[in-house]
């Protein structure tokens, strides 16, 4: 059952970076089965490659002597990769299991490969020659065959033990100029929407930063978090985009790998941070974070760090890891919990608006606001609810060919999401959402803000030491203020 969900959430969770080329080493392993490549889309004429630097076979506690046969590679429909792991959870042998399998060797054909290391290795001819003896295996893929494969370690020995370092190549072949693609059929048009998508972006931040410059008056700190936002999720796409053209042309990830892991990461917490003060009205509603805010800060940078660790070590470790699942397992759980927290901000502040409309005879401004912030409440669910759920059921009902879809979908929605955030809190004079009064300044009565905002302390309101200027708000919240105690008044 737990390896049913770890499927599941492998595909839940955002972007997937895929080599063709993988390393794994396992050492002193039992499962039954390990994953040795994820499934990837054959469109015909395709090939893979295995090369064998080291194994060991053995039975477990016992002198007894490991049958070759017992271990050996296969071949499984993608489809079928649920069915292996719930094996492998019941320590049973998954071979035969699935009628669609195809077994590509077993030990008993890698006859001469446990002694390939030799102390002259370190020679580079000696090298050589050693890996000119490691055993390498090379199959074409029939048209017949064509589809979604996975490729498996099969251990059915009981109380089987092994060791092995494998290096695997799997490629389609271009019937015009038969050049190899190392990108899965159906992720192969993803480089090419990343690009037009990045173009977007960075037309979104030269707009968003020409509003910013031609309204400074109206300018908030929160802009330039959005702004700072919009920069590396450019980056991010950017990366992304230059790994998959990287991965398509040779199977290597160039570097490229380590530039998108720094830029997403930065991108989630600013992500995250973003939505978290626009849901409680920061800087452009009220100078000051609650205390409640903060402690929600507080807990979700911590999460994206650690979901950003649990990304990068799943993606270059690979799912023949032994604790691959369980980093998923954290990684998508950490997500969710960042997810929810951040929409506590939002369901706080509606509260907040609705007990107000009731307490202190503004119930039609207050009940506008409320409205407001109700939909941006809606707006967030619909972005989580496009980039998580309905790109898991395209994954999971669309033919391999057509998985470019679901990736589009997901950055579709970042994109009307972004734009959206974007145009209610672009910088304005007579924006809905800064419609506020003095008294929406005020600290909740336990914050720890509330005396320097009332007055009782240095900078407070009362203070005859603070500038006029910061007695009121900034540049257009000023004249909103101005506006809203004085109804029918023009531009100010």
């Amino acid at each position: 059952m737990r390896g049913t969900i770890f499927l599941v959430l492998l595909v839940l969770w955002g972007t997937v970076v895929q080599a063709s080329t993988v390393h794994y080493r396992v050492d002193f392993d039992t499962r039954t089965a390990v994953m040795l490549h994820e499934g990837f889309g054959f469109r015909g004429q395709g090939e893979f490659e295995v090369k064998i630097k080291e194994w060991k076979l053995g039975v477990l506690k016992s002198q007894r002597t490991a049958q070759k046969a017992n271990f050996g590679v296969y071949f499984v429909p993608t489809a079928y990769d649920a069915v292996i792991q719930l094996a492998n959870e019941k320590d049973q042998c998954p071979a035969g299991l699935v009628e669609k399998e195809q077994k590509l060797f077993d030990f008993v054909e890698v006859k001469n490969a446990e002694s390939t290391h030799t102390d002259d290795d370190d020679d580079d001819a000696a090298a050589a020659a050693a890996a000119a003896r490691r055993p390498y295996y090379h199959f074409n893929i029939p048209w017949e065959i064509s589809g979604e494969w996975t490729l498996w370690f099969f251990n059915c020995e009981p109380d089987g033990i092994y060791s092995f370092d494998f290096e695997v190549s799997v490629f389609n072949i271009n019937a015009d100029d038969q050049s190899r693609s190392y990108v899965s059929a159906g992720m192969e048009l993803v480089p090419r929407w990343m690009m037009l998508f990045l173009i977007i972006y960075l037309a979104m931040l030269i707009v968003w930063v020409g509003l910013c410059a031609k309204r400074r008056g109206s300018v908030h700190k929160v802009h330039h978090v959005m702004s700072l936002l919009l920069l590396f999720k450019a980056a991010t796409v950017l990366c992304f985009a230059g790994l998959q053209f990287s991965i398509q042309k040779d199977g290597e990830k160039d570097g490229w790998n380590v530039a998108f892991y720094l830029f997403n990461g930065a991108r989630g917490l600013l992500f995250f941070t973003v939505i978290i003060l626009v849901g409680s009205g920061w800087s452009y509603m009220k100078p000051f974070l609650s205390d409640r805010d903060k402690t929600i800060i507080k807990i979700v940078i911590p999460i994206q760090v650690i979901c950003n660790l649990a990304f990068v070590i799943t993606r270059e470790e690979g799912p023949a890891a032994k604790d691959f699942a369980s980093w998923w397992d954290l990684l998508v759980l950490l997500d969710l919990a960042s997810v929810i927290l951040v929409v506590l901000p939002l369901w706080w502040q509606m509260r907040a608006l609705r007990e107000a409309g009731r307490s202190d005879g503004k119930a039609l401004r207050n009940y506008q606001k409320l409205q407001l912030f109700r939909q941006f409440y809606v707006v967030v669910i619909a972005w989580v609810y496009f980039s998580r759920v309905i790109a898991f059921l395209l994954r999971n009902t669309l033919d391999f060919w057509l998985l470019w879809i679901p990736e589009v979908v997901k950055e579709g929605s970042n994109v009307a999401f972004y734009s959206y955030v974007g145009y209610i809190m672009r910088p304005r004079e007579h924006n809905p959402y800064l419609s506020v009064e003095m008294s929406d300044f005020m600290p909740p009565e336990d914050s720890e803000d509330e005396e320097d905002a009332r007055g009782g302390g240095k900078g407070g309101r009362d203070d005859p030491s603070r500038p006029l200027a910061h007695k009121v708000t900034r540049g257009s919240v000023a004249a909103v203020v101005s506006g809203a105690t004085s109804p029918g008044r023009g531009k100010h």
